[in-house]
């Protein structure tokens, strides 16, 4: 947590395996002292995320897939993003100077998801995500908008 209230980044996904209630206990863990976490009884976050509130991390973004997900839940956590069943697919918090993405999904970590996929914009909301979570002042550099 030192590390994060001193400006640096921490992103999580989740939905790796079929046993929600054991995977969300590390990374509850992990996010916990940052107000934010996993709900495991909210479970089967999916579908295209279409849903998304205006924020840097959010730009240029508009489709999302996800499938067999689980809600981030956190009491520090501002949502910026949900599926069409209204289930939370995005959360953020900030502590200090540092920054914290928690996703309720993994696909976005296979680049099947998005290598040469033209209806979905996973590959610019890792770089909003990468650009938000790095320190504002150094490791920044300006991201093109769409051609």
């Amino acid at each position: 947590a030192r590390w994060v209230r001193a400006g640096g980044g921490v992103m999580t996904t989740i939905g790796y395996t079929n046993d929600e209630a054991g995977e969300v206990v590390n990374v509850n863990r992990l996010l916990a002292p940052f107000g934010a976490g996993y709900n495991a009884n909210r479970v089967e976050l999916g579908g295209y995320i279409e849903s998304w509130q205006p924020h840097p991390l959010t730009a240029e973004v508009s489709r999302i897939f996800t499938a067999n997900g689980i809600e981030p839940d956190g009491n520090n956590g501002l949502t910026l993003a949900r599926d069409s069943n209204d289930r939370v697919a995005l959360q953020i918090a900030e502590l200090g100077r540092g920054r914290v993405v928690v996703w309720g999904d993994e696909w976005i970590t296979y680049d099947s998801e998005w290598m040469d996929v033209q209806d979905q914009q996973v590959e610019r909301f890792w770089l909003n995500i990468l650009k938000w979570t790095s320190p504002p002042k150094i490791c920044q550099v300006p991201i093109k908008g769409p051609d």
